[in-house]
C-alpha cells in the first residue's frame, strides 16, 4: 500500500487552522502576527473556548524559527502522511 507522505518545513508555516468542535467553524490565527490567548466566544455558536495553549504553540514555533536562524546546520520539518 503506497502512502502519501507530505513534508512542511517550519519556516513554510503562516497560519494555524482552529475549528470549533460544536459548529465547525474554522478561523485561521496567523504565526506572525500576535493574538490574544485570553477565553474567547465562538462568533458563530457562542461556545466559549481558550486559545491560550494555541498561543504557547505559536510562541514555540517563533522560538524554533529563531533557533533555525542561529544555526545554520539545522533543517526542521513535519511530515504528515495522507489520512485514510
Amino acid at each position: 500500500m503506497t502512502k502519501a507522505v507530505f513534508v512542511t518545513n517550519i519556516n513554510e508555516i503562516k497560519h494555524l487552522k482552529v475549528t470549533c468542535k460544536s459548529c465547525g467553524y474554522a478561523m485561521q490565527l496567523p504565526i506572525n502576527s500576535p493574538f490574544s490567548g485570553n477565553v474567547q466566544v465562538c462568533p458563530v455558536c457562542n461556545a466559549k473556548y481558550s486559545l491560550e495553549d494555541i498561543k504557547k504553540f505559536v510562541n514555540s514555533i517563533k522560538a524554533l524559527r529563531e533557533t533555525l536562524r542561529a544555526n545554520e546546520n539545522l533543517i526542521l520539518e513535519i511530515e504528515t502522511e495522507e489520512k485514510e
